[in-house]
């Protein structure tokens, strides 16, 4: 049987409860996942890394969540990016 690597998930919150919270829930679901506490940090995980999906607060302080999705061509982009999904306020 051929394993597959798990997917890559790119959480980015500036609320810390909320970033542990989901770093625990989707590790334990088997996900590898990259936590970023604001729009910067997030474009500097994806300048070095992919993922399949990108869940941003809708609400980031700074670069915005739409910022940060058409960083990787997320939310509108080319064929082929990462799904991305804004966490509710």
């Amino acid at each position: 049987m051929v394993e597959h690597a798990p997917a890559r998930i790119l959480v980015v919150d500036d609320d810390a409860a909320i970033r542990v919270t989901l770093d625990a829930l989707l590790h334990h679901q088997g996900y590898a996942v990259a936590t970023a506490a604001n729009g910067e940090e997030a474009l500097a995980w994806l300048m070095q890394s992919s993922f399949d999906l990108l869940l941003i607060d809708p609400q980031l302080p700074g670069i915005s969540a739409r910022e940060v999705a058409g960083g990787c061509g997320a939310c509108g982009g080319s064929p082929g990016s990462s799904a991305c999904a804004e966490l509710a306020a």
